[in-house]
């Protein structure tokens, strides 16, 4: 990753970024990691991206309004019910990541002849690899692992979702510029912390779902670059999205 986010003055995301401690901040590993896993949560629910990212999407998708496109994959929903007081087994947050990936799956299906699912696929192939594992720890009687990766696997899950919105948006508008580039400069930060937290994780999915996310952004910023600014801001929610799940992952 190269490139900053538009509208701020950002080192670009690199590898070299996660190895350096930032002194200004002082923050140890364990609270980065906690308040990027809020960051990347609130992204994938549409919070705090939300004003930004509710003047971009009003943008014609197919003869449509963008805002107006049904959410995929249950988008709107919050991804911890089931499992959120942290008592339960793992079982019902497993549960909710099989529906949103059959969910987003269909989504995805039903428009194949208008988008391009490589990355979409990608995303969809890791959600199912963090379902799996999610589903190995209920077996194993480790719930926190268990609803950590339930929940990164949804998260992932939603990015998908969100990448296939982007492709269906048709048009660039002016107007949509400066918001779109609030949305590209919050999702680095995301993305950014992300990278730095997550140095040296020993889950080889960390890695993974870091350096998706990485690449989306650079999609996004492309896509920015282009004019397409509801698709780069769409896609810059899904690469906080992924970040926020590599973060989940990672999280002590």
């Amino acid at each position: 990753m190269t490139r900053t986010a538009p509208g701020r003055d950002r080192e670009p995301i690199t590898g070299d970024a996660a190895t350096e401690e930032s002194a200004a901040y002082a923050l140890t590993r364990r609270r980065l990691l906690a308040g990027t896993v809020a960051a990347g949560l609130a992204t994938t629910l549409g919070v705090g991206l939300a004003a930004a990212q509710d003047d971009v999407e009003a943008t014609p998708t197919s003869g449509a309004d963008a805002a107006a496109t049904p959410a995929v994959g249950g988008q709107s929903a919050d991804i911890t019910d089931g499992d959120d007081d942290g008592t339960g087994d793992g079982t019902a947050a497993v549960e909710r990541a099989t529906a949103e990936i059959l969910a987003t799956e269909a989504d995805r299906d039903a428009v194949s002849g208008q988008i391009d699912a490589t990355t979409i696929d990608r995303a969809l192939a890791q959600a199912t690899t963090l379902r799996d594992r999610a589903q190995d720890a209920v077996d194993a009687a480790e719930p926190a692992t268990a609803r950590r990766g339930a929940f990164a696997a949804i998260a992932i899950t939603h990015a998908a979702g969100t990448l296939v919105e982007a492709q269906l948006i048709s048009a660039g508008l002016p107007s949509q510029e400066a918001p779109a580039s609030r949305v590209l400069a919050d999702a680095h930060d995301v993305i950014q912390n992300v990278t730095t937290a997550t140095a040296g994780a020993a889950d080889a999915e960390v890695g993974t779902s870091v350096a998706l996310a990485q690449e989306l952004y650079q999609t996004a910023f492309d896509r920015y670059g282009e004019g397409q600014y509801g698709q780069g801001a769409r896609t810059a929610r899904a690469a906080a999205s992924v970040a926020g799940g590599a973060a989940l992952l990672a999280a002590p």
